[in-house]
């Protein structure tokens, strides 16, 4: 668990489930619009479903930032890739999504992890860039008819 003035970083618990859910789906509702076509969007809310988040939950570790009682961050660890990392829009630029990033990083690097991968959005690649990641491909898969755009990146774990 880490704080920093205004945030604290826990584990997640079942219980929080449905905070989890909405802080990620207002997410992807509120940013993705801009950046993807609709069937895409409706991808992303499919692909981070309760059931996914319950199972990678079993499998690994997901990190929720709070600000109080409500959760602003989150971010999942499962084996070495990193995923689901989604910041609320009112809390961008303040950190906190810096902070999930870095404990994941952490968690890996004591795990024994000296690479770490992930698929970044389009709205989210240059945040990665500044955390020390790099762009490894960048991929355009279809969504039945439509186009969804993301970059592979890995980071060497020091």
């Amino acid at each position: 668990m880490s704080t920093d003035t205004q945030y604290l970083i826990k584990p997640f618990i079942e219980d929080d489930l449905p905070l989890l859910t909405r802080l990620i789906n207002e997410t992807i509702e509120r940013s993705y619009v801009r950046a993807y076509p609709p069937k895409a969007v409706r991808f992303f809310l499919d692909y981070h479903a309760r059931v996914n988040i319950l199972r990678d939950a079993a499998a690994g570790i997901i990190l929720i930032g709070w600000e109080g009682k409500a959760a602003v961050a989150t971010g999942t660890l499962v084996g070495n890739y990193i995923s689901r990392v989604f910041v609320g829009n009112q809390y961008r630029s303040r950190g906190v999504g810096k902070m999930i990033a870095r404990e994941l990083e952490n968690r890996a690097r004591a795990g024994g992890l000296r690479v770490l991968e992930l698929d970044a959005s389009v709205t989210s690649r240059s945040f990665w860039e500044r955390l020390g990641w790099i762009v490894i491909s960048h991929e355009v898969e279809m969504v039945e008819d439509e186009p969804l755009e993301y970059f592979k990146m890995k980071k060497e774990l020091v």
